[in-house]
Parts: structure tokens; C-alpha cells; sequence
């Protein structure tokens, strides 16, 4: 159904004592979806299914492991150039790329950020398509991990952007498509130390080594592994029929939605 119907279908099953698997986005804004939250404890599970997309859970593994050190900046993006025209293109409807592709990508985000942010700065634009509702969204989120975790949705893009780039202290990676590239310090590697000195580099009177160490980085291109299936069905079939808790919380579900209202208000 459309985004604009979310609320109404899902209040009604609801009431009719129903179990409602529902689709993104969980409603047009944060408060609506927080009284369907409260309403349907229990019986009401949100569909965040990027949440286990391939590419997510293996960026996932790569910064836990430490390779690129410290993770201190992340860019998100998914870009497409798309001139539409359904409704999809109109507001009053729910339309518009932030509540279209917001929500998977939102929910990246808050991941990245360590759950919640501090602080978020947003612009959006129309750019291709037609009707009313955004197609361009950029969003800016600082996380209370203290990371800086960018986020880009465009229907305006001819070119393509890398869904993933992350930053770490020893090291970087970006996504090229159907492959990504690694390019870090060895882990044996100390960074050396280092003090600060008032001269102007690359002069006779100052040795240029304590401008620029001399650093020797690993380069690796490898394939990204796009073998593992969305499992959101099986989540939710555990959940009903054997008691197991379902993975996507309904905190962390209206999260994502408080989030998309902070980038609404800015609109």
C-alpha cells in the first residue's frame, strides 16, 4: 500500500487483532508511528530488511575487525537517476525519496552512529522527477560515538557513487560497484611518534621526514559477497511461531523515524 496508508490499514488489522508484518516506511512521521507502536506491542513488526543486506553486514564485519583502525567518518549513498512520475512523486501521499529509500539508509546510519546522533543537518531538492516530493536528500549525522555518518539519496544521479566509503585511522575503503578496495596500514605497523614544530616544511632548516612520515599501505581489491538472502521472513516467522525475539526492535524502528522527522523539518 502507499506510505499514506500505513497508519490506517495497519490501526485496522490491529483492531481486528491481527499480526502486521509493515513495510517501510513505519508511518509519514514520528508521531503517528509512535501511537501504532504503542498499539500494536507485540503483534506489529517493522520491515527494515537492508538491515541484513549483504553488503551492510559485510562493511559491518570489515570495521569490526579493525583494519582500517578506528572508524571515524562513514558515507552512505544510493544514487539512481530516475524520472518519475507515480505517485511516489507526491507528498500528499507519502512520497518522496527520504520516506522511499530513507528508512533503509536511516537505519544504516543510526548503526554507524552507535544508535542515536547529537546533532543532524539535512537538505533536500526536486530535481528529476515530477509531482512535489523530494529526490534528492543529503543528510548529516554526528553520532554519540562521536562519528560523522553522511547519507546521499538521489533520483538525479547519471553517474555512480560508491554506497560505502568509511574512513579509519589506519586506513580506508570504498566501494566500487560490484567489488570494493581496502587500501590500509599493516597491522604491524606503529604509527610513529611525533611532536609539532613551528617550521615551514621542506626547508633546508627542517628535516621534511617530520612533515610527512614515510608510510607503506596494503592495497587490496576484493569482491563483494552478495550471496546472503534476506532472512526478514524467517526472522518473523521465528518470532510468531517459536518465541524468538524479533531483530529489529520497535525502539530502534521509531528511531528511524525520529530521525526522518528531524530531516522533515528541515524541508
Amino acid at each position: 500500500t502507499r506510505s499514506c496508508d500505513h497508519f490506517r490499514h495497519a490501526m485496522t488489522a490491529l483492531d481486528a487483532g491481527k499480526i502486521v508484518f509493515l513495510e517501510k516506511p513505519f508511518c509519514t512521521n514520528y508521531e503517528d508511528a509512535k501511537i501504532l507502536s504503542e498499539k500494536g506491542k507485540g503483534r506489529l513488526f517493522i520491515r527494515h530488511n537492508r538491515r541484513f543486506e549483504a553488503k551492510f553486514m559485510q562493511v559491518k564485519e570489515i570495521i569490526d575487525s579493525k583494519i582500517l583502525g578506528d572508524v571515524y567518518a562513514v558515507k552512505l549513498a544510493r544514487n539512481h537517476f530516475n524520472c518519475r512520475m507515480d505517485w511516489q512523486t507526491l507528498r500528499e501521499y507519502g512520497g518522496g525519496k527520504l520516506l522511499n529509500w530513507g528508512p533503509h539508509i536511516v537505519d544504516h546510519a543510526l548503526y554507524f552512529c552507535g544508535g542515536d546522533y547529537t546533532e543532524i543537518s539535512a537538505y533536500t531538492k526536486q530535481i528529476a522527477s515530477a509531482g512535489d516530493a523530494e529526490d534528492y536528500v543529503k543528510a548529516t549525522f554526528v553520532g554519540v560515538n562521536g562519528r560523522i555518518v553522511e547519507m546521499e539519496l538521489g533520483d538525479a544521479v547519471a553517474l555512480h557513487s560508491p554506497e560505502y566509503i568509511i574512513y579509519g585511522n589506519r586506513g580506508t575503503l570504498t566501494d566500487n560497484g560490484k567489488t570494493y578496495t581496502l587500501h590500509y596500514l599493516p597491522e604491524d605497523f606503529e604509527m610513529p611518534k611525533m611532536q609539532a614544530c613551528h617550521a615551514t616544511p621542506y626547508t633546508d632548516s627542517y628535516n621534511a621526514h617530520k612533515f610527512m612520515p614515510p608510510l607503506s599501505f596494503v592495497q587490496e581489491e576484493k569482491v563483494w559477497n552478495t550471496n546472503v538472502l534476506d532472512h526478514t521472513w524467517n526472522y518473523l516467522y521465528d518470532t510468531v511461531r517459536n518465541g524468538k525475539p524479533y531483530p529489529i526492535t520497535d525502539a530502534e524502528a521509531l528511531q528511524v523515524m525520529k530521525a526522518i522527522g528531524d530531516i522533515q523539518k528541515t524541508m
